[in-house]
C-alpha cells in the first residue's frame, strides 16, 4: 500500500453501478464548494481503502476542455492529499466510497481546488474518527 499511496490507480475508482447507486441513495453529503462531496462507509475492506468517483456535468461546464481540466485537477488534488483518509482508516478496518461532484459553473484555479479538497478530506476523516470513538 505504501508504494501506491502517491498514485491514483484504476482500482481506486468506483465503476460499479450498484456502488454508485448506493452511494447517492444512502450516503452522507456536504458541500465544500466547488464540490458536492457524497460519501458512504462500506462494510468490507477491499484492496483500496477508499474508492472515488469524480463527476463534472456538461450543464455546469459546457466545453469539454473545461470539464477535462476540472476532472484532471480534482484527481491530482485528491492524489496529493488522500493520505489524510488513509491515515485515519488504516487502523479502523473500514473502507469508504466517495464522490466529488463539480458544482461551479466556471473553471477554478488549482490552488483553490487543492485547498477545498483538503477541507473535504479532513471533514470526512473527522466524521469517521468521531464515529469510531463513540
Amino acid at each position: 500500500m505504501s508504494s501506491t499511496i502517491n498514485q491514483f490507480t484504476k482500482n481506486e475508482r468506483i465503476c460499479s453501478d450498484t456502488q454508485i447507486d448506493q452511494l447517492f441513495k444512502q450516503g452522507n453529503a456536504f458541500v465544500c464548494y466547488p464540490f458536492l462531496v457524497q460519501w458512504i462507509e462500506t462494510g468490507k475492506v477491499p484492496d483500496p481503502l477508499v474508492k472515488v468517483l469524480i463527476s463534472v456535468s456538461k450543464k455546469k461546464l459546457h466545453h469539454a476542455v473545461d470539464r477535462n481540466l476540472a476532472k484532471r485537477q480534482t484527481r491530482e488534488a485528491y492524489r496529493q492529499n488522500k493520505h489524510v483518509l488513509y491515515n485515519s482508516l488504516a487502523d479502523t478496518g473500514r473502507s469508504l466510497n466517495i464522490a466529488f461532484v463539480w458544482l461551479s459553473g466556471e473553471p477554478v484555479e488549482f490552488n483553490r481546488i487543492t485547498r477545498k479538497m483538503c477541507e473535504a478530506l479532513d471533514k470526512i476523516a473527522f466524521q469517521i474518527e468521531k464515529v469510531t470513538t463513540i
